[in-house]
């Protein structure tokens, strides 16, 4: 399901009882510029904005930080992940920086064989190769935001049995 399949007001009731059973909940948004995402975004505690080294997602992420400032959201609460740097390209990390007037928070490792072949047989890469160095960086990452707590703290804090459920499936 798509946020354009989903109204706001009854995602938001949804994305409230998920808060209660979850100490985290995470949301893929594509866009930040549709109504839904202008009601949505004000709702998070935390979002981390992925973005490659290339001119087209430099964009989008300085019309996104546009946007996250529009609604409210402090910087704070918004951390930068880049991700294909590659030291072939003619863009420099600082140049990004520059133009970006904020700071690359953290950066994950190119590995591109890992991540198609997560996303071509649909495993989750984190589960089947934690020892990948993308892996390590987004489970590191993920640590961090949670000051300490494991990459697993997404998971229902209710029920451990759900939790081991889930991720025999590959859920999380």
């Amino acid at each position: 399901m798509n946020s354009d399949e989903l109204p706001s007001d009854e995602f938001l009731v949804m994305l409230d009882q998920l808060k209660q059973g979850f100490q985290n909940v995470v949301i893929d948004m594509p866009r930040f510029h549709t109504p839904f995402a202008r009601a949505v975004l004000p709702q998070m505690q935390h979002i981390f904005l992925l973005l490659a080294f290339n001119i087209p997602s430099i964009r989008n992420a300085s019309m996104a930080l546009s946007i996250l400032s529009e609604l409210g959201i402090p910087k704070e609460c918004i951390t930068l992940v880049g991700t294909d740097f590659q030291s072939s390209a003619d863009l420099t990390r600082k140049d990004v920086v520059q133009h970006l007037k904020s700071e690359i928070h953290a950066q994950l490792p190119h590995v591109p064989e890992a991540i198609l072949t997560s996303v071509n047989t649909g495993e989750a890469l984190l589960l089947s190769e934690p020892n990948n160095p993308y892996s390590q960086s987004v489970s590191g990452m993920v640590t961090r935001l949670g000051n300490g707590s494991s990459a697993v703290s997404s998971t229902p804090s209710a029920s451990p049995n759900l939790q081991q459920k889930l991720q025999g499936k590959g859920w999380f």
